[in-house]
Formats: C-alpha cells, structure tokens, sequence
C-alpha cells in the first residue's frame, strides 16, 4: 500500500511489524516510512513516478509524468536499505487503469514525498510513458529499455508487476528478452483478483486473465522453454494471504509470496471499501487526525509482526508435511485439482481438455466437439 493511499502510522506498523521477517514493498506512493524500522525495501516506480518524477507532456501536448534520473540517483543514494527497484505496469485491483489519489488526501507531507503539489487531486497515467509505441512488440521493447536505464541509474536489480490481461502480453515479453538478452530480473504476478476498495468493480470483477496462479504456471512453464527461467525470480500477489494460497503459488512455480490484503486486514482493515473518501472507520486510509488516533502503534504493529511470523511458521509446517524442507520445493505432484467434469486430476498441468492453460485455438476446439456431440446425442 502507498504512502498517501495509507497515512504514516499505517505504514510504520507495517515496516515495524515486518522487522526480520520479510521485505516491504513500497508500493506506487514514493518512499514514504516503510522503511522505518530498516527492513529491506522494494521501491516501486508507478505511472506517476511519484518521488522519483517530473511533469512532463507527449507528443501530442497530453500532460503526463516522466521519470527524473536525479531523483531516482538521489533517492537510492540515501537509502541503502533500497534493495530493488519495481515498474508497476499494472495491478489486479484496477488493471489496465491509472491510480487516483483525492486531494483530500494529499497533505503537504505526502505531498513532498511524491514531488507533487499538495491538497490536488493526483491522477496516474494508465501507461508508462517512456513505453508508449505504435504496436505491442514496441511497448515491451520500450520497457525492456527503461528497464535497462534503471538498472544503471541505480545499479540495483530491477523487476516488474503485471496483472495479465492475456497470454500474448507473456509470449511477447519473454519472446523480446530472449532476443534481446535483456529484461526484468524479477516478475511479480498479481491476479485479476486482487484488490483495492478505491478500484472499480467492473474492472476489479472482470478484467485481467484468470488468477494469479494460472498466470505463474503459464510463465514459469514459458520461462523454462525459453530457457530464461534461471534468470528471473517469480513472486505472485493477489489474495494469497494464508499458507494455503501459499502452498498452491510455490507447486505452480513461484519463487515469492507477495501479500497486501493479509497485512491490511492484520492491521485492523475490516474493508468497509471507504479508502479514498478519507472517511476510514479504522484510521488506516485516512489522514484525518481524529481517525488516525485509533491506530496505536505498539499494538498494531505487534499484530501484523505476528501475522506475518505465523504465516512464515505455518508454511514450514505445511512444506514439512509435503515432504519438503524448502516451501520453492512444492511442486505440481503435491497437489491436485477438480478440472472437467468434476473429474479430479493428478497435476496442475494435467488438462486434456484446455480449460486452464488453453492455446489459441484448443479451447475453440474443445467447445466445437462438445457441441457436436451434444447435437449427435
């Protein structure tokens, strides 16, 4: 959750409450105080490229954000605890689409650190900028070239977050690293399910393609063909915040678990769908002074420590359970699904039929067959 969408107390409960237990992502606000207890950080650069961004234009006129190369040096300078840096291209909680952050909520403090001016509305392209091209094939040639600029502004490893829309979007990425020799060191995963209580339902319920775990079968397995797989490391979001989810990312090929929904419900979220009205019942999305007093920082800080300690000891039971030590061990023989029919099947990839990693034309296929044979009958 960004710096803004989130108010100070909030995010100094998440960073101190994921002391010596994992790494904080930023999210798209600017690095706000996830950092404060010197955890390591994944910065995240946004369409807005907030903290690390400038007003800019396109060709056109059409007013946009660009990415400002001494601010990104600067920031990275002064933050060693900055680990890696991450090009949100879009998310499951509103894909496809830019953020919105009220001016309500826009106060001089989250205001200095997104580099923006305060108490106005703040809207995010849909788009990177510097990734705009004619055809798909350019956009992703585009990006594989910010992604390069970043790593040597910054000389730190840099990844990606996607929400698929389609498969294509995969086969083009990785078609155009293995061309090139370049591309993102890490891929995060977010499935269409993923939320936001400021996204729109209509696009929330409907767009993206499927979950986040067909997405990591699909480019794990298209990773491997390529022969790229050693070269990125995988990390899958979108309502996977029990050991179960967990479980089921590590057999279908993740490397990392990412989860936002099960730390915002440990620190006290009860998702009343209020986040960007400044209105939050529980203080969390808020900078309302008389909102934010209910957020102690002790208490809810221990909270999401435990969550996310438990969530750790819960999935080493469950990996020993399976017969594993390491939970990137899980694999596709640990489980099994309910595919055609109600038919149980051994493995993830155990499809005949093509209802979950269907190819262009098999799953056509197999619904001219069954409609031939129902008409047979």
């Amino acid at each position: 959750m960004s710096y803004g969408s989130i108010n100070w107390k909030a995010a100094e409960c998440i960073s101190i409450g994921a002391k010596d237990v994992c790494y904080v992502n930023t999210g798209e606000g600017g690095y706000g105080p996830h950092g404060i207890a010197g955890n390591d950080v994944v910065f995240q650069i946004g369409t807005g490229k907030f903290g690390v961004g400038k007003d800019g234009a396109l060709n056109d006129g059409t007013p946009t954000r660009l990415l400002d190369d001494d601010l990104l040096k600067d920031l990275v300078v002064k933050n060693d605890n900055i680990k890696m840096i991450q090009l949100k291209i879009s998310q499951g909680g509103k894909p496809s689409l830019g953020g919105v952050l009220p001016g309500v909520k826009v106060t001089p403090e989250i205001a200095a650190v997104r580099k923006v001016e305060p108490w106005k509305t703040i809207m995010s392209p849909s788009q990177h900028a510097e990734c705009l091209a004619s055809t798909p094939a350019d956009t992703v040639l585009k990006l594989l070239e910010l992604i390069e600029r970043v790593r040597k502004l910054t000389g730190l490893p840099v990844g990606i977050k996607m929400c698929i829309g389609r498969l294509d979007e995969v086969d083009l990425l990785i078609e155009a690293m293995k061309e090139t020799g370049k591309g993102p060191d890490a891929i995060q995963v977010d499935g269409a399910d993923g939320g936001t209580g400021a996204g729109e339902n209509l696009f929330m319920n409907y767009v993206g393609y499927g979950t986040s775990f067909e997405t990591t079968f699909y480019l794990d397995k298209k990773l491997k063909e390529a022969g790229l797989r050693d070269r990125v490391t995988i990390s899958s979001s979108g309502k996977l915040f029990t050991p179960a989810h967990a479980a089921l990312a590590f057999a279908v090929g993740t490397d990392i678990i990412e989860t936002a929904r099960g730390v915002m419900l440990s620190l006290g979220c009860i998702q009343s769908l209020k986040c960007h009205t400044n209105e939050c019942p529980t203080g969390i999305t808020t900078n309302s002074k008389w909102r934010i007093h209910g957020i102690n920082l002790p208490e809810k800080s221990t909270r999401v420590h435990h969550y996310m300690e438990g969530f750790h000891d819960d999935m080493m039971h469950l990996t020993k359970v399976l017969g594993h030590t390491d939970p990137r061990d899980i694999n596709n023989t640990d489980i099994r699904i309910i595919s055609y029919k109600n038919v149980f099947v051994r493995y993830f990839d155990d499809d005949p039929f093509g209802v979950y990693m269907p190819q262009s034309s098999s799953l056509e296929e197999c619904i001219h067959d069954e409609l031939y044979k129902s008409l047979k009958s």
